[in-house]
């Protein structure tokens, strides 16, 4: 990571950008292309995983960007914070978070066969500094527990621990592993052929890691008894954008256009197109997205005007055997979102 100092009193720490990134040179071509990111975790932010990575996907996409953040850097601008804002206000509010959304009291009563109003659901750091259920966040995020004790909705996760359900397990680990000896290395790739998705992409990196030694990617010897589909085995090497609507808000948390600031959502295929189609108008989009960044749980209508539940983030993305959303079936998700169920961070808090 290179350090430059800009001008003023103090040192700031600068993205190591290696490839620029260039995609939204060509307005034309970018509403065309399918552009995904990958971050490499910490843990294997080695040059191991880095050329395994490139090798793989070497004959189907083309480099658009190519970076190291620095776990300074990372901090400094909030960058997994605010990539988690979510996840993060339901691991410090818990089970107030949850009271929100009916949806969810329901999954958690059918998942857990109990009653919600008297199961002890806490927060990933209640669950640390007040109740002690794990010693640190390491330790709670290196924590199984078999699959009948496991939920996933809505973006959010939750585990049940002895007697307790938290949320969120895994934010308190993530939001604090960064510092001044931790890197990211980060890589945004436009696919050649409209007939490679995104998953194709991820199951390309998971065989090569796979069959090299050199690229462990389960970690703890625990979770070899889990019964993971392999995109699950991958999650603790590496994040890759498994959808052009996870891929926009990817690419602006993760992609720098100059030494300090970030390219905005204009810059990317599906914020384009979401302004080309007039699905949000030009003038309101970084601030409309900003906000969906902020508190991606929406209400979607339906074919039959009823309103949906969904993590916005989550809509679109393809799975083993699937096809993902089209960009123009993306835009079509937006243009069905219940505006006024979208909060503001600042909504979230009081």
């Amino acid at each position: 990571m290179i350090k430059k100092l800009l001008p003023g009193e103090h040192e700031e720490v600068t993205p190591d950008v290696l490839i620029p990134y260039s995609a939204a040179a060509d307005r034309s071509r970018l509403e065309e292309s399918a552009i995904t990111l990958i971050t490499v975790r910490p843990e294997t932010n080695k040059v191991n995983y880095e050329a395994a990575i490139i090798k793989s996907v070497a004959p189907y996409a083309d480099v658009v960007y190519l970076a190291n953040l620095c776990g300074n850097l990372i901090n400094d601008k909030a960058i997994i914070a605010c990539h988690y804002s979510s996840q993060l206000q339901f691991a410090i509010n818990g089970k107030a978070e949850m009271t929100r959304y009916p949806e969810m009291l329901r999954a958690f009563e059918e998942k857990f066969n109990e009653d919600f109003a008297v199961a002890r659901i806490l927060g990933a750091f209640e669950a640390i500094l007040d109740y002690h259920i794990r010693d640190d966040a390491e330790s709670l995020f290196r924590t199984m527990v078999p699959v009948e004790d496991f939920l996933e909705m809505y973006g959010q996760n939750i585990k049940k621990i002895d007697q307790y359900y938290v949320l969120n397990y895994d934010i308190p680990a993530i939001i604090t592993r960064h510092h001044e000896h931790t890197a990211m290395f980060t890589i945004a790739l436009r696919m050649k052929d409209s007939f490679v998705n995104f998953s194709d992409i991820h199951h390309l990196i998971y065989e090569k890691m796979r069959q090299n030694k050199n690229t462990t990617l389960l970690g703890p010897d625990e979770r070899q008894k889990l019964p993971l589909e392999w995109y699950d085995q991958v999650r603790r090497t590496y994040h890759i954008s498994r959808s052009h609507i996870e891929a926009m808000f990817d690419l602006t948390d993760y992609v720098f256009k100059n030494e300090t600031q970030r390219i905005n959502f204009i810059d990317t295929p599906l914020g384009s197109r979401l302004v080309t189609r007039g699905i949000i108008p030009q003038d309101q989009l970084e601030e409309s997205l900003i906000r969906l960044k902020e508190n991606p749980l929406v209400y979607l209508q339906n074919e039959s005007g009823r309103n949906k539940l969904t993590d916005i983030i989550h809509e679109g993305k393809s799975v083993e055997g699937d096809s993902q959303s089209s960009l123009d079936e993306c835009c079509d998700i937006f243009s069905r979102i219940d505006w006024s169920t979208v909060r503001t961070l600042r909504d979230s808090w009081e």
